[in-house]
């Protein structure tokens, strides 16, 4: 879209996959909505994106059926302290969509759906190529360059046993359950693995389960909110802490 002094009003992320000589092939639907809805041209800039590198590149050619893209040069991204790893119960229809979307635009590192006793939901491994779309839909909106990693489905004891191994913190919200400060074992630059349950809640059981190996209960308030809701809300919490908001 053009501004009333003829300048583009913002620059677009693509992501595309980068060759050795500096050129991306962009697909049909990116050309597409960068020629008839936002008007570009060719000799135009743009940002493109690997997955985990962020780049300024011009429009060599553009056409309803694709595009190629050359790289000027690479754009070095901020670091974010810590990671977050959300451990998410699966939620049924769209919502689960919608807390993948979020959570990517929260900069959640890594994704990992869990299947609990109450999860509605059963998702089968197939549907993680269809969150993966999600996420780059999400990536374009919010101009992060860097994809969230999503992971097959998992049990709570597969899921435990990842956090357990690469996280130095295990935080549980659990409704009707006492909460830690967060204050006082979160801090700047850790590594949290954050559960979250499903429609529902958790079961008593799942969470002194978490609790037994580590998990730090943690709590959003005294009213009862939608499972999407204290995924959001969570997560702002864990990344205020370490240091993400300032």
């Amino acid at each position: 879209m053009d501004s009333l002094f003829g300048k583009k009003l913002s620059i677009p992320l693509i992501f595309a996959e980068l060759k050795k000589d500096g050129e991306a092939i962009i697909d049909s639907a990116d050309a597409r909505h960068l020629k008839e809805v936002l008007r570009f041209r060719e000799g135009d800039i743009i940002f493109l994106s690997d997955g985990e590198r962020k780049f300024e590149a011009v429009l060599l050619s553009l056409n309803r059926k694709g595009a190629r893209a050359k790289v000027l040069k690479e754009i070095h991204l901020p670091l974010l302290p810590g990671k977050i790893a959300l451990f998410q119960a699966a939620l049924k229809g769209k919502n689960m969509d919608f807390v993948i979307q979020k959570a990517t635009e929260l900069g959640v590192d890594y994704f990992y759906p869990v299947i609990t006793r109450r999860s509605i939901a059963r998702p089968e491994d197939k549907k993680v190529e269809r969150w993966k779309r999600v996420v780059r839909e999400a990536c374009k909106q919010s101009g992060r360059a860097k994809l969230m990693s999503v992971q097959r489905p998992l049990s709570l004891e597969e899921a435990l046993e990842i956090a357990k191994e690469h996280y130095s913190r295990l935080v549980i919200f659990a409704e009707n359950r006492r909460g830690e400060d967060l204050s006082r074992v979160i801090g700047r630059g850790l590594e949290v693995a954050v559960f979250l349950g499903p429609e529902g809640g958790w079961e008593k059981e799942e969470v002194e389960m978490v609790e037994r190996e580590g998990g730090i209960p943690a709590s959003l308030g005294l009213l009862t909110l939608r499972a999407e809701t204290a995924t959001i809300a969570g997560l702002a919490l864990i990344s205020y802490f370490l240091g993400r908001i300032i």
